[in-house]
């Protein structure tokens, strides 16, 4: 799991860089999302998921299943985000 500590480290790097997420398989990217929405920063998150959409990687397909993003989901934000994945509405 995920703690505040860790969550800070990586959320560090992520504000280093920018392009890794977008060449990449999108594993930086959705880590990036976990740290930040664990940190409260919910606009970065959303920014993070995005890119990790880019990427298309396998792991969005739990992005309604991972605790570590559960403070996203009050967000209207990620009702759409969801939709944009063609997940079915609950």
């Amino acid at each position: 799991m995920l703690n505040l500590m860790k969550a800070q480290v990586i959320q560090a790097k992520c504000q280093r860089t920018t392009l890794a997420p977008i060449l990449g398989d999108g594993t930086y990217a959705w880590k990036c999302a976990q740290a930040n929405a664990v940190l409260g920063n919910k606009t970065k998150a959303f920014e993070w998921l995005e890119k990790c959409f880019q990427a298309k990687p396998i792991v969005l397909t739990w992005v309604k299943y991972d605790p570590l993003l559960n403070s996203l989901h009050a967000d209207t934000r990620f009702q759409g985000f969801l939709k944009k994945l063609n997940f079915p509405e609950n």
